[in-house]
């Protein structure tokens, strides 16, 4: 393989890269979007200003990588001539590379928040199943006619009495079910 073509593959594999951390965060941003209202319901609190934050890391990582695509472009193609002391010395051609300054500068952007928007991601997904979690852990109501029964144990077995019409039901901690 000759330098010029590893010059080209190595160009190549950078510019692909970058665009799939920008097709990434374009996604996480229209699903997020499209699923807000289920994230964060009709709250305006810390999950919606969470979501927007990681709303804006996600577009700074599209917006370095729109970027850093454009600086491999122009590396490529070779910027303009350097003008040196007054004379019009031709341009010397220079070797492309993915390591100049700028492209690297660009690159770290987008790849540094597109992980913090995913680690605050992960944070956020978290934070609702905890939240979701505590919501859901009361005790059932009974729906029984009467108070439950008192047990010496924190398990209530099952208790059978007969039901509207005779038919038998089991009556229990958390309320009575007809059964066929």
């Amino acid at each position: 393989m000759d330098s010029n073509s590893r010059i080209q593959k190595s160009f190549e594999f950078a510019s692909e890269v970058s665009k799939q951390l920008i097709t990434l965060s374009t996604a996480a941003i229209a699903i997020t979007i499209a699923f807000k209202k289920d994230l964060v319901g009709g709250s305006s609190g810390p999950y919606l200003s969470l979501l927007v934050i990681i709303w804006v890391f996600f577009l700074l990582s599209t917006l370095g990588g729109i970027l850093t695509l454009m600086a491999l472009a122009g590396e490529l193609v070779g910027g303009a001539p350097a003008e040196t002391s007054g004379s019009h010395a031709p341009h010397e051609s220079r070797i492309p590379t993915i390591y100049r300054g700028n492209i690297r500068f660009l690159c770290g952007l987008q790849t540094s928040c597109f992980l913090i928007a995913i680690i605050l991601t992960i944070f956020f997904a978290f934070l609702g199943v905890k939240q979701a979690g505590a919501s859901t852990n009361k005790e059932p109501v009974a729906t029984s006619s009467g108070p439950p029964p008192s047990a010496p144990w924190p398990w209530q077995p099952p208790c059978w009495s007969g039901g509207a019409g005779g038919a038998p039901t089991v009556e229990g901690r958390w309320g009575s079910w007809w059964l066929p």
